[in-house]
């Protein structure tokens, strides 16, 4: 019996196609994102189909697909705190960030400073712009940051090299 792959997915089921264990439903962090889904759409940001409240997982109306090739059977590996979305205005990927401001005071402010002319068109501010901030209106301590979906390998290894050019920029800043 092979496992899910999603190592974030706690709840699972077993299920008969190809003697796996699915995803089929949605696991306690990821019901934040269900529950959230009709306000972050009405605010121009639209989820995967997973978090649609009336989800039901895919593959089981077919054999014909194992739940891991599925769109909705893939589940980000950091559901907990990074959403990727679709802004529905022109179609481009976002990631959502939710973050608890008493956990992390500063990130909003930091994130903002640095997302503002003129450090946005610094050569050397290398950080993530934020586009937007929601507060999240029905759950106390709880922002969601908007922001461009990072996506490729070479974005990430892009991001670590700048990662030391913005650790300067910040210190100049000081």
């Amino acid at each position: 019996m092979r496992i899910c792959r999603n190592l974030c997915c706690r709840s699972v089921r077993p299920s008969t196609i190809s003697g796996t264990v699915n995803c089929v439903k949605l696991s306690g962090f990821e019901i934040f994102w269900r529950d959230h889904q009709k306000w972050l759409q009405e605010r121009g940001y639209m989820l995967r189909p997973r978090y649609m409240p009336d989800w039901k997982a895919s593959w089981l109306a077919s054999t014909k697909k194992p739940y891991w090739m599925c769109e909705d059977g893939d589940l980000p590996m950091l559901a907990l705190t990074l959403m990727d979305a679709t802004r529905i205005s022109d179609g481009p990927s976002v990631a959502l960030k939710s973050i608890q401001p008493s956990v992390h005071p500063y990130e909003i402010e930091i994130g903002t400073y640095l997302s503002s002319k003129p450090l946005a068109s610094d050569p050397q501010n290398h950080c993530v712009p934020i586009h937007k901030v929601l507060d999240v209106p029905d759950v106390d301590d709880r922002i969601i940051l908007v922001m461009p979906l990072l996506q490729t390998f070479g974005e990430s290894v892009d991001f670590f090299q700048q990662i030391f050019e913005v650790r300067g920029l910040i210190f100049s800043l000081l």
